[in-house]
């Protein structure tokens, strides 16, 4: 299983997402449930270092802000494989996915070394559809959400299914409350 971070998505935001596919064929749809703004990707972790990584996140800490999602991108340059929505990178949401990448590379965790762009994946595509998605970009990208409030993230997991989700949310965390554990089957 591979764990990340996150920041999950309103079920009224998700909604408005899932109506920007409409025109858009191919691909494999993330669900909207599954929505999600990564904040730091670890990878493969057994029981007990998902136990340590969860000790180390309970240490952030942060006041509620508000993220705002704007315009739609494309992932794979020449061979687009990801079209996404962009999360707009206000300094509260940079801050803290600093800050938690910190803790995590802190408690002897390695990191994902890409430059951190903030977005929710809408859809993965297997063959380059350049120009489809690229028109599809194109005529969709003035979309913006309404700001949401974000007093949390989540630690998830996903399966080896090629990523999209279903996810398991093995964590909690509020910014101010600490380590709140997942009641699910989940669970470490």
């Amino acid at each position: 299983m591979g764990f990340f971070t996150a920041i999950t998505i309103p079920a009224e935001t998700a909604a408005a997402l899932e109506r920007l596919h409409a025109d858009l064929h191919g691909g494999r749809w993330i669900d909207p449930e599954s929505y999600h703004i990564t904040l730091n990707y670890i990878g493969e972790l057994d029981g007990s270092a998902a136990g340590r990584l969860i000790e180390a996140l309970d240490g952030l800490r942060f006041a509620p802000f508000e993220i705002s999602l704007r315009g739609l991108g494309i992932f794979g340059g020449g061979r687009p494989r990801a079209v996404w929505a962009g999360a707009e990178p206000c300094p509260e949401l940079m801050a803290m996915q600093a800050r938690q990448a910190r803790l995590i590379a802190g408690a002897g965790f390695k990191l994902e070394s890409r430059k951190y762009t903030p977005h929710v994946t809408l859809a993965r595509f297997r063959e380059g559809r350049r120009n489809d998605l690229k028109r599809f970009v194109e005529r969709r990208n003035v979309y913006h959400a309404p700001p949401f409030t974000c007093d949390g993230y989540v630690l998830l997991s996903s399966r080896p299914n090629g990523g999209g989700g279903p996810y398991g949310t093995e964590a909690v965390f509020s910014g101010q409350a600490g380590f709140l554990p997942d009641m699910g089957e989940e669970t470490f």
